[in-house]
């Protein structure tokens, strides 16, 4: 994530909220150590990373590196998402893609679409997928296993192996199928995709959650 330093505080929070989905987000003003030479570091993740997104708001045109960066990532063709805030648009070289808005006051909605919006390229999908299947099955509680179930059917649709991994790692975690919204939501997932389900995680599940409406 690309974001002038004025900014640090929200771009932290994005950064949680992105990687409570299972999103790994690189800032550098929280990533960086004191004995690293940060140019390097910045140079070193733009090269290695999946998507670039610039924390668009009135104070990026005026950070000396956000330019420098945003041009490094348009000659590594990155796949790049800006987020904009109150409506900054992008400019420049930036300005050939589809800005997703980041409303502030509905952070974590926002934070939803612009995985959504990453799960729509298909260049990203299968990993955003696969991260998020791993993120929901490491549900360490209740309430995370519901919130994320919610997501589940609307980052699909996923193929044959993704379904039987999030059909298998439900069976065996108790947040997932004692979930009060977790439960049925898998139910649901396991109804709309009974035919990719593996014949033996049938009768696992079934015993587990019960017969699927």
């Amino acid at each position: 994530m690309s974001y002038s330093t004025k900014d640090r505080l929200l771009a932290g929070r994005v950064k949680q909220r992105i990687t409570y989905w299972g999103i790994d987000v690189f800032l550098a003003h929280e990533d960086i150590k004191p004995s690293k030479e940060w140019q390097d570091e910045i140079i070193r993740n733009l090269r290695g990373c999946s998507v670039f997104i610039p924390l668009l708001t009135k104070h990026f045109g005026q950070s000396e590196w956000t330019d420098q960066e945003s041009g490094m990532a348009l000659i590594e063709s990155k796949i790049v998402i800006p987020l904009s805030v109150k409506n900054v648009r992008p400019y420049g070289f930036l300005a050939r893609y589809q800005a997703s808005k980041l409303r502030v006051k509905a952070l974590d909605r926002s934070c939803e679409e612009l995985l959504l919006a990453m799960r729509n390229n298909n260049k990203l999908r299968k990993n955003v997928q696969d991260s998020f299947i791993q993120s929901f099955l490491r549900s360490g509680s209740y309430d995370e296993a519901n919130a994320k179930s919610k997501l589940v059917e609307r980052l699909g649709p996923y193929n044959k192996r993704q379904v039987n991994e999030i059909i298998e790692g439900s069976i065996i975690n108790s947040q997932i199928y004692d979930g009060f919204t977790a439960n049925p939501k898998i139910r649901q997932f396991f109804a709309l995709n009974r035919k990719l389900v593996d014949r033996h995680l049938r009768k696992k599940f079934i015993a587990q959650f019960g017969a699927a409406n």
